[in-house]
């Protein structure tokens, strides 16, 4: 092989070797560019969890109250007046727990509720929402007297517009559960923010119980289902 032969030979070999050394630089660029192959989005803001668990029951409550015009961050209401921040939750036990808003702190888990009153189950009272909204454990059958409903109308008040107030005796039961106060919101919304606030609240000594009532029983009177 003559000399002009080698070097045209050497020539190419340098080429190749700069050829490839290039192309490895520029796949390495775009793998390093390239963006992952899935994305982990974050759970939404209102969705807070306790432990490695959400809350089911606080899913549908939010929900519930982004039908009535909910937005993270702003009020509930026509002018904002009511809830700013997301509900909260603490858990109470494996399939229990209590919401709590933006002005109430949880109270111990360690202290059992007095008068009999165990802990709520979120989800399934959620699902069962209602503008009607039943307290027992409120009162004992020995407090009831006329000045009873105006003041648990003006206390419901701060949450929503009252339709009515009705106060209902049970014979044969506990005294906890004994008293049956009923009062009647405009809309659904508005019974909610009651319940997450009057759940489980102290009033004269008493550990507060709130659950939703069926419509339909209560515009029938039917007040002991």
């Amino acid at each position: 092989m003559d000399v002009s032969m080698s070097s045209v030979l050497v020539k190419n070999a340098d080429s190749e070797d700069t050829l490839r050394m290039g192309f490895d630089k520029l796949l390495f660029a775009l793998q390093e560019s390239s963006p992952p192959s899935s994305t982990t989005m974050p759970p939404p803001a209102f969705l807070p969890s306790f432990g490695k668990a959400t809350s089911k029951g606080l899913g549908v409550a939010a929900n519930i109250m982004s039908k009535f015009g909910y937005k993270h961050g702003a009020g509930l209401g026509r002018d904002e007046q009511g809830m700013s921040t997301a509900l909260s939750v603490e858990k109470l036990g494996k399939n229990a727990g209590l919401i709590i808003n933006e002005s109430q702190t949880a109270p111990p888990t360690t202290t059992a509720p007095p008068m009999g009153v165990g802990p709520v189950n979120m989800a399934e009272a959620m699902k069962c929402s209602t503008k009607v909204l039943m307290l027992t454990n409120m009162v004992g059958p020995d407090e009831v007297d006329d000045e009873l409903e105006p003041e648990i109308r003006d206390e419901m008040a701060k949450y929503g517009q009252v339709a009515s107030v009705i106060i209902h005796k049970l014979d044969g039961v506990s005294d906890d559960v004994a008293v049956r106060i009923f009062v009647e919101f405009t809309n659904v919304a508005q019974a909610i923010k009651a319940f997450v606030v009057m759940n489980g609240r102290f009033f004269g000594g008493r550990s507060v119980a709130a659950s939703f009532y069926n419509v339909d029983d209560f515009n029938n009177k039917e007040y002991g289902r």
